[in-house]
Protein backbone atom coordinates (compact mmCIF):
# COMPACT_ATOMS: atom_id res chain seq x y z
CA UNK A 1 0.00 0.00 0.00
CA UNK A 2 1.05 3.59 -0.50
CA UNK A 3 3.38 4.92 2.21
CA UNK A 4 4.67 1.47 3.12
CA UNK A 5 6.98 0.01 4.15
CA UNK A 6 7.84 2.37 6.99
CA UNK A 7 11.54 2.90 7.51
CA UNK A 8 11.91 4.69 10.84
CA UNK A 9 11.66 2.88 14.20
CA UNK A 10 9.46 4.25 16.97
CA UNK A 11 11.20 6.84 19.13
CA UNK A 12 9.02 6.77 22.25
CA UNK A 13 6.95 4.29 24.28
CA UNK A 14 3.87 6.54 23.82
CA UNK A 15 4.14 6.12 20.04
CA UNK A 16 4.30 2.34 20.43
CA UNK A 17 1.32 2.23 22.81
CA UNK A 18 -0.70 4.36 20.40
CA UNK A 19 0.25 2.00 17.55
CA UNK A 20 -0.95 -1.06 19.50
CA UNK A 21 -3.99 0.56 21.13
CA UNK A 22 -6.54 -0.02 18.36
CA UNK A 23 -8.78 -2.98 17.57
CA UNK A 24 -6.36 -3.99 14.84
CA UNK A 25 -2.64 -3.47 14.19
CA UNK A 26 -1.31 -2.11 10.92
CA UNK A 27 1.58 -4.00 9.38
CA UNK A 28 4.31 -1.41 8.92
CA UNK A 29 5.73 -3.40 6.01
CA UNK A 30 2.65 -3.43 3.77
CA UNK A 31 -0.08 -1.36 5.45
CA UNK A 32 -2.62 -4.15 5.92
CA UNK A 33 -4.50 -4.44 9.22
CA UNK A 34 -4.79 -7.55 11.42
CA UNK A 35 -6.05 -8.43 14.87
CA UNK A 36 -2.66 -10.14 15.40
CA UNK A 37 0.41 -9.70 13.22
CA UNK A 38 2.41 -12.84 14.05
CA UNK A 39 1.08 -15.18 11.33
CA UNK A 40 1.00 -12.48 8.66
CA UNK A 41 4.59 -11.40 9.29
CA UNK A 42 5.85 -14.98 9.11
CA UNK A 43 3.95 -16.09 6.00
CA UNK A 44 3.92 -12.91 3.92
CA UNK A 45 7.18 -11.25 4.88
CA UNK A 46 9.24 -14.28 5.96
CA UNK A 47 10.17 -12.53 9.19
CA UNK A 48 9.89 -13.53 12.84
CA UNK A 49 7.96 -11.38 15.31
CA UNK A 50 11.21 -10.49 17.07
CA UNK A 51 12.77 -9.42 13.74
CA UNK A 52 9.77 -7.14 13.22
CA UNK A 53 10.08 -5.71 16.73
CA UNK A 54 13.79 -5.07 16.24
CA UNK A 55 13.22 -3.39 12.87
CA UNK A 56 10.73 -0.90 14.31
CA UNK A 57 12.15 -0.50 17.81
CA UNK A 58 9.31 -2.26 19.63
CA UNK A 59 10.28 -3.81 23.00
CA UNK A 60 10.46 -7.60 22.82
CA UNK A 61 7.91 -8.00 25.63
CA UNK A 62 5.15 -6.21 23.70
CA UNK A 63 2.50 -8.34 21.95
CA UNK A 64 1.96 -7.59 18.26
CA UNK A 65 -1.83 -7.62 18.43
CA UNK A 66 -4.76 -5.25 18.87
CA UNK A 67 -5.89 -4.28 22.34
CA UNK A 68 -9.08 -6.45 22.35
CA UNK A 69 -7.10 -9.51 21.26
CA UNK A 70 -4.52 -9.01 24.02
CA UNK A 71 -7.25 -8.44 26.62
CA UNK A 72 -9.06 -11.64 25.56
CA UNK A 73 -5.84 -13.66 25.86
CA UNK A 74 -5.23 -12.18 29.31
CA UNK A 75 -8.79 -12.97 30.50
CA UNK A 76 -8.61 -16.53 29.15
CA UNK A 77 -5.26 -17.16 30.82
CA UNK A 78 -6.59 -15.90 34.17
CA UNK A 79 -9.68 -18.12 33.82
CA UNK A 80 -7.59 -21.21 33.00
CA UNK A 81 -5.43 -20.53 36.03
CA UNK A 82 -8.48 -20.11 38.23
CA UNK A 83 -9.84 -23.45 36.96
CA UNK A 84 -6.51 -25.11 37.62
CA UNK A 85 -5.92 -25.94 33.95
CA UNK A 86 -2.88 -23.68 33.83
CA UNK A 87 -0.44 -23.62 36.76
CA UNK A 88 -0.35 -20.32 38.72
CA UNK A 89 3.43 -20.26 38.36
CA UNK A 90 5.71 -21.20 35.45
CA UNK A 91 6.97 -24.76 35.41
CA UNK A 92 10.57 -25.51 36.32
CA UNK A 93 11.29 -26.11 32.63
CA UNK A 94 9.82 -22.73 31.71
CA UNK A 95 11.73 -20.97 34.49
CA UNK A 96 14.99 -22.48 33.20
CA UNK A 97 14.20 -21.11 29.74
CA UNK A 98 13.45 -17.69 31.24
CA UNK A 99 16.72 -17.74 33.15
CA UNK A 100 18.64 -18.68 29.99
CA UNK A 101 16.92 -15.85 28.13
CA UNK A 102 18.12 -13.40 30.79
CA UNK A 103 21.71 -14.39 30.02
CA UNK A 104 21.12 -13.53 26.36
CA UNK A 105 19.21 -10.35 27.09
CA UNK A 106 18.53 -8.37 23.96
CA UNK A 107 19.51 -4.69 23.75
CA UNK A 108 17.09 -1.96 24.79
CA UNK A 109 15.14 -0.27 22.02
CA UNK A 110 15.43 3.47 21.41
CA UNK A 111 11.96 3.99 22.85
CA UNK A 112 12.83 2.05 26.00
CA UNK A 113 15.95 4.14 26.54
CA UNK A 114 13.94 7.33 26.06
CA UNK A 115 11.32 6.15 28.56
CA UNK A 116 13.98 5.31 31.16
CA UNK A 117 15.68 8.65 30.63
CA UNK A 118 12.40 10.55 31.10
CA UNK A 119 11.65 8.64 34.33
CA UNK A 120 15.08 9.56 35.67
CA UNK A 121 14.58 13.23 34.82
CA UNK A 122 11.17 13.23 36.47
CA UNK A 123 12.48 11.46 39.56
CA UNK A 124 15.21 14.06 40.05
CA UNK A 125 12.93 16.98 39.06
CA UNK A 126 15.31 17.72 36.21
CA UNK A 127 13.67 19.56 33.31
CA UNK A 128 16.40 18.98 30.74
CA UNK A 129 18.08 15.84 29.47
CA UNK A 130 21.48 14.81 30.78
CA UNK A 131 24.04 16.69 28.73
CA UNK A 132 27.64 15.95 27.83
CA UNK A 133 28.74 18.24 30.64
CA UNK A 134 26.80 16.14 33.16
CA UNK A 135 28.70 13.02 32.15
CA UNK A 136 32.01 14.87 32.18
CA UNK A 137 31.23 16.02 35.72
CA UNK A 138 30.30 12.43 36.62
CA UNK A 139 33.71 11.25 35.40
CA UNK A 140 35.47 14.08 37.24
CA UNK A 141 33.86 13.01 40.51
CA UNK A 142 34.82 9.39 39.88
CA UNK A 143 38.42 10.50 39.35
CA UNK A 144 38.48 12.03 42.83
CA UNK A 145 38.51 8.48 44.23
CA UNK A 146 34.81 7.62 44.30
CA UNK A 147 33.11 4.68 42.61
CA UNK A 148 30.54 5.09 39.83
CA UNK A 149 27.87 3.72 42.18
CA UNK A 150 28.67 6.39 44.77
CA UNK A 151 28.59 9.23 42.24
CA UNK A 152 25.38 7.80 40.76
CA UNK A 153 23.67 8.39 44.10
CA UNK A 154 24.30 12.15 43.92
CA UNK A 155 20.99 13.91 43.33
CA UNK A 156 22.35 16.06 40.51
CA UNK A 157 24.01 13.19 38.61
CA UNK A 158 22.81 10.42 36.28
CA UNK A 159 22.64 6.93 37.77
CA UNK A 160 25.55 4.53 37.41
CA UNK A 161 23.61 2.53 34.80
CA UNK A 162 22.88 5.65 32.74
CA UNK A 163 26.53 6.68 32.91
CA UNK A 164 27.72 3.25 31.74
CA UNK A 165 25.29 3.32 28.80
CA UNK A 166 26.69 6.73 27.84
CA UNK A 167 30.23 5.32 27.95
CA UNK A 168 29.27 2.57 25.51
CA UNK A 169 28.07 5.25 23.10
CA UNK A 170 31.14 7.47 23.59
CA UNK A 171 34.40 5.52 23.07
CA UNK A 172 36.67 8.49 23.88
CA UNK A 173 35.25 8.97 27.37
CA UNK A 174 35.10 5.20 27.93
CA UNK A 175 38.78 4.91 27.08
CA UNK A 176 39.59 7.65 29.58
CA UNK A 177 37.43 5.99 32.25
CA UNK A 178 38.99 2.54 31.68
CA UNK A 179 42.53 3.96 31.72
CA UNK A 180 41.84 5.63 35.06
CA UNK A 181 40.51 2.45 36.66
CA UNK A 182 43.46 0.36 35.52
CA UNK A 183 45.72 2.53 37.69
CA UNK A 184 43.57 2.40 40.83
CA UNK A 185 44.16 0.29 43.92
CA UNK A 186 42.73 -3.20 44.05
CA UNK A 187 40.65 -2.13 47.04
CA UNK A 188 38.90 0.58 45.02
CA UNK A 189 38.48 -1.72 42.03
CA UNK A 190 36.86 -4.34 44.27
CA UNK A 191 34.58 -1.74 45.82
CA UNK A 192 33.48 -0.58 42.38
CA UNK A 193 33.13 -4.12 41.04
CA UNK A 194 35.30 -3.20 38.06
CA UNK A 195 38.25 -5.59 37.85
CA UNK A 196 40.75 -6.05 35.03
CA UNK A 197 43.54 -8.42 33.99
CA UNK A 198 46.05 -6.75 36.33
CA UNK A 199 43.87 -7.70 39.31
CA UNK A 200 43.47 -11.31 38.20
CA UNK A 201 47.12 -11.75 37.23
CA UNK A 202 48.29 -10.41 40.60
CA UNK A 203 45.88 -12.69 42.45
CA UNK A 204 47.04 -15.79 40.55
CA UNK A 205 50.74 -14.88 40.83
CA UNK A 206 50.56 -14.45 44.61
CA UNK A 207 48.53 -17.60 45.10
CA UNK A 208 51.00 -19.61 43.01
CA UNK A 209 53.75 -18.53 45.42
CA UNK A 210 51.92 -20.68 48.00
CA UNK A 211 50.77 -17.68 50.02
CA UNK A 212 47.74 -18.15 52.24
CA UNK A 213 44.52 -16.33 51.43
CA UNK A 214 45.20 -13.99 54.33
CA UNK A 215 48.66 -13.16 52.97
CA UNK A 216 47.34 -12.65 49.42
CA UNK A 217 44.62 -10.34 50.73
CA UNK A 218 47.13 -8.35 52.79
CA UNK A 219 49.39 -7.75 49.79
CA UNK A 220 46.48 -6.73 47.55
CA UNK A 221 44.89 -4.72 50.40
CA UNK A 222 41.46 -6.27 49.97
CA UNK A 223 39.31 -8.58 52.06
CA UNK A 224 40.37 -12.21 52.39
CA UNK A 225 36.93 -13.41 51.30
CA UNK A 226 37.16 -11.26 48.16
CA UNK A 227 40.33 -12.85 46.78
CA UNK A 228 39.27 -16.35 47.80
CA UNK A 229 35.87 -16.03 46.12
CA UNK A 230 37.38 -14.49 43.01
CA UNK A 231 39.89 -17.36 42.73
CA UNK A 232 37.13 -19.97 42.76
CA UNK A 233 35.03 -17.89 40.38
CA UNK A 234 37.91 -17.90 37.89
CA UNK A 235 38.31 -21.63 38.39
CA UNK A 236 34.62 -22.43 37.85
CA UNK A 237 34.42 -20.26 34.75
CA UNK A 238 37.50 -21.89 33.20
CA UNK A 239 39.41 -18.59 33.07
CA UNK A 240 41.99 -19.61 35.68
CA UNK A 241 44.09 -21.50 33.13
CA UNK A 242 44.46 -18.32 31.09
CA UNK A 243 46.16 -16.49 33.98
CA UNK A 244 48.19 -19.50 35.12
CA UNK A 245 49.90 -19.55 31.73
CA UNK A 246 51.10 -15.98 32.29
CA UNK A 247 52.61 -16.68 35.71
Amino acid sequence: MRGYPKTKPFATIDEIKSYLDGDKVTCLLCGREYTALGGHITTKHEMTSDDYRELFGIPYSYGLAGKPFRENVSRRTKLLRKEGRVPPQPSLKTMKKMWQARKNRRPFTTATRQESRQKLLKFFDKERKWQKGDYEEFLRRVMTGRTASEVGEDKDMPTRATFLIYLQQNPVMKKKYDAYWKKQSFALQSSAGKLDDRYFQTLVRLRERSLTWKEVAAKMKVKESTVRNMWYLLKRSGRLKKYLKKV
